[in-house]
C-alpha cells in the first residue's frame, strides 16, 4: 500500500518544477533501520517513477536494495523528474536502475532530472546507474545534491552515451547539462557543472572527449580516514591497467572526498570501469567487495 507523501527536503536551487508539456513524475523514499535492517518507512510515488519490490542482496548487512523503474520506457520532451531518498541514521540503501536512461528529442524545451539525498548521522548510500542515451535534438538537465553528515557515507556514478551509435546519432543531442553539489553538515564542499552542447562546440577538442565517445564520473564522500591520497593512488594505478578507458582521480575538499573522471568508447567499458573504483572504495570504505548487480 502506498504510503502518505512524506515532506519534500532539499529543492534548493533546482528549476521549479513544473508541468509543462510532458509529466511531472516522483519518487520519495523515506529510510530507518528496524530490528537491524533497513526498512522503507515512507514513500510516496507518481506518474512515471516506481520500484521493484525492495531485497536485502547482502545477508547479515542489512542493507537494502531499491531498483528505481521509469514505466514511461524514457524522459520525454518537457519530462521533470523527481527523486527524493532520506536515510535514517545508520540505514544502509543501495539504489540501482533498472536499465540505461533514454532521454527523447525536446523541441519544445528541456527535459529535467533531479536526484535529492540527505543522509543522517552513519547512514550509507550506494547510487548506481546505467548509462544515460541523450537521442538527437535532446536538450536534458541533470541535477544531484547530496547533504551529508558525520559518519554518513556515500557512492554515486554517472555514464553519459554520445546518443544512439547505431542511427548515426553521434553526438546530435541539443544538450546535456549535469550539476552534482555536495554539503557536510550544511556545508557547500562540492558544485560540479558541467554542460555538453555538441552543435557548438568541438567535443573531440583537448579538454572536452578528445576523441572518445563516452564520459563516466564515480563520486565517493565520507569523512573516514580512509578517504586519502592512498586511496586515490590505489584508484588510479588499478584504471591505468584498464587500457579500454582513460582516468583522472582527484580529492575534492579538504573536507572527505574523491572525484573519478572517466572517458572510454562503450558504456561497457565504462560500467566495467566503475565497478573497480566501487570494488576498490567499497573495501576500503564499507569493508565488502561489490556486489554483483548486473541485471541482464
Amino acid at each position: 500500500m502506498m504510503a502518505q507523501k512524506p515532506k519534500q527536503i532539499g529543492k534548493q536551487g533546482v528549476e521549479s518544477f513544473r508541468a509543462n508539456q510532458g509529466q511531472n513524475g516522483e519518487l520519495s523514499l523515506r529510510f530507518e533501520v528496524k530490528d537491524g535492517k533497513t526498512i522503507i518507512a515512507d514513500r510516496f510515488h507518481k506518474n512515471t517513477l516506481k520500484i521493484c519490490k525492495p531485497f536485502y542482496l547482502e545477508k547479515g548487512t542489512g542493507r537494502v536494495r531499491i531498483t528505481q523503474i521509469g514505466i514511461g520506457g524514457g524522459i520525454f520532451r518537457g519530462d521533470s523528474l523527481y527523486q527524493s531518498y532520506v536515510l535514517g541514521a545508520g540505514s544502509k540503501v543501495l539504489v540501482t536502475a533498472q536499465s540505461s536512461n533514454k532521454v527523447y528529442k525536446t523541441p519544445f524545451g528541456k527535459s529535467l532530472q533531479v536526484a535529492n539525498f540527505q543522509l543522517a548521522k552513519n547512514s550509507e548510500l550506494e547510487y548506481i546507474t546505467y548509462s544515460t542515451i541523450p537521442f538527437a535534438e535532446s536538450d536534458f538537465k541533470s541535477e544531484m545534491t547530496i547533504e551529508l553528515s558525520c559518519g554518513s557515507k556515500a557512492f554515486l556514478t554517472e555514464i553519459v552515451a554520445p546518443g544512439r551509435w547505431t542511427r548515426g546519432e553521434l553526438f546530435k543531442y541539443a544538450s546535456y547539462q549535469s550539476i552534482v553539489k555536495a554539503y557536510w553538515e550544511g556545508q557547500l564542499i562540492l558544485w560540479d557543472n558541467w554542460q555538453i552542447t555538441p552543435q557548438t562546440m568541438d567535443v573531440s577538442k583537448l579538454g572536452f572527449y578528445e576523441g572518445y565517445t563516452h564520459q563516466g564520473s564515480v563520486y565517493i564522500f565520507s569523512d573516514s580516514d580512509s578517504v586519502n591520497q592512498d586511496l586515490v593512488t590505489k584508484i588510479h594505478e588499478n584504471l591505468a591497467e584498464y587500457p579500454a578507458i582513460i582516468a583522472g582521480v582527484t580529492t575534492i575538499t579538504k573536507r572527505k572526498g574523491l572525484v573519478v573522471r572517466m572517458l572510454g568508447n562503450r558504456g561497457m567499458d565504462l560500467e566495467e570501469a566503475i565497478n573497480i573504483v566501487w570494488d576498490i572504495g567499497r573495501r576500503e570504505l564499507l569493508g565488502l567487495p561489490r556486489p554483483n548487480i548486473r541485471q541482464y
